[in-house]
C-alpha cells in the first residue's frame, strides 16, 4: 500500500501526518486500518490514493452544521456568495478526479456550486433538493447526494488549495459533506 505525506491547514490549527511506509512490514509504524481517518483535520488518506476533504474542516465562509448522516457527523453550510477552502500539502503530485457529497433541503430555486483549484475553475454542479416527497422541511439536510466527475486537477508536490462556493438558490444554502480527490486513470 502506497501512502502519502499530507498536511491540512484549517483556519485555526495545523496538523500533519506522515503515512509513507505506515503499515508496511518492518516499518515499525502502525497507522491503523487501511483507510486512516483523521477527523480532526478533515482528511482521509485511503488505500486507493484519495484525499477526502471534510466540509467542516474547511476555512472561510459558512458554518459547521451537525448532521448524523454526514461522514464526519458535520457539514459546511454555504449560502449564496459564500466560499470555503482547504489548503493541504502533498508529498507526491498527480492527476486527481474531483467528486463531492452534499445535502440541500429546499423547496425553491437550487444552489449552484463551483469548485476551483489553485484559482482555476474545476467545474460545478446544481445542488438538487435532497428532501424527498412526503418529508417534512428540514429532514432533507440529513439526506446526501454524491456528484462524481466534477473535474480533474493536477495536485502538485507541496502546497495545494481547493475552494468551493455557492451562488443562487432558495436562501437556505447547501451543505457540503465532503470533497474527494481520487487518483485519476
Amino acid at each position: 500500500m502506497t501512502r502519502k505525506y499530507v498536511s491540512v491547514v484549517p483556519s485555526i490549527f495545523f496538523a500533519a501526518l506522515f503515512v509513507h511506509g505506515c503499515n508496511q512490514p518492518g516499518s515499525g509504524m502502525d497507522a491503523g486500518p487501511a483507510s486512516d481517518s483523521i477527523a480532526a483535520v478533515g482528511i482521509d488518506v485511503g488505500a486507493a490514493g484519495a484525499f477526502l476533504l471534510e466540509g467542516e474542516a474547511a476555512s472561510g465562509s459558512g458554518a459547521a452544521m451537525p448532521r448524523s448522516g454526514a461522514s464526519g457527523a458535520k457539514t459546511r453550510l454555504l449560502h449564496a456568495g459564500e466560499e470555503a477552502s482547504w489548503s493541504f500539502l502533498a508529498m507526491v503530485g498527480g492527476r486527481y478526479a474531483v467528486s463531492a457529497r452534499y445535502a440541500n433541503d429546499g423547496g425553491g430555486a437550487l444552489e449552484n456550486v463551483q469548485l476551483t483549484f489553485e484559482n482555476t475553475p474545476v467545474g460545478g454542479f446544481t445542488a438538487e433538493n435532497t428532501r424527498a416527497s412526503g418529508m417534512s422541511p428540514g429532514e432533507g439536510w440529513n439526506v446526501f447526494l454524491t456528484v462524481p466527475d466534477i473535474g480533474v486537477v493536477d495536485v502538485v508536490e507541496g502546497s495545494n488549495t481547493l475552494t468551493i462556493g455557492a451562488t443562487g438558490g432558495d436562501g437556505y444554502g447547501v451543505e457540503i459533506d465532503w470533497v474527494k480527490l481520487s487518483l485519476a486513470d
